[in-house]
């Protein structure tokens, strides 16, 4: 079975960093798996919240941008001591569809922790249908 690869752009157009918590871990030991999912949310929440969407209901309609697939490709252990750099962007859009794609690395960026591409989707709840990506929305990520 040959291995999944996930391509990065040259550059992320939004960045934050989350310190993980005793918590977060299995046993105190490290990360498991399940929060790699968490932390990435958490990113793409707070990467559209940058950007002024509100995914759930994008400007007060009933379109969402909603997960159609993951990828995650695991490549280290998160410990409850490290602080997790989270990199992302949106990319290849199609008509209702595009691609939302992230790094998580520690040690200030030199230690890649994970890579994931998350195809995003744009549905209507009213219709239950996925719906072309509005205007607004492509205008609001390209830039």
């Amino acid at each position: 079975m040959s291995r999944l690869e996930i391509d990065f752009p040259e550059k992320f157009d939004f960045s934050i960093e989350i310190p993980m918590r005793k918590i977060d871990t299995d046993y105190g030991l490290h990360v498991g798996f399940d929060k790699y999912f968490s932390l990435i949310g958490e990113g793409y929440y707070r990467y559209m919240d940058h950007h002024g969407i509100s995914p759930d209901n994008i400007w007060g309609t009933d379109v969402a941008l909603v997960f159609g697939d993951a990828s995650i490709i695991y490549g280290r252990e998160i410990r409850h001591d490290d602080l997790i750099r989270i990199e992302s962007g949106s990319y290849n859009f199609k008509d209702k569809t595009f691609d939302y794609i992230t790094k998580l690395s520690k040690k200030n960026g030199e230690i890649l922790v994970s890579k994931s591409k998350f195809t995003v989707l744009c549905m209507d709840h009213n219709l239950r249908k996925a719906i072309s990506i509005p205007e607004r929305v492509l205008q609001t990520l390209k830039r």
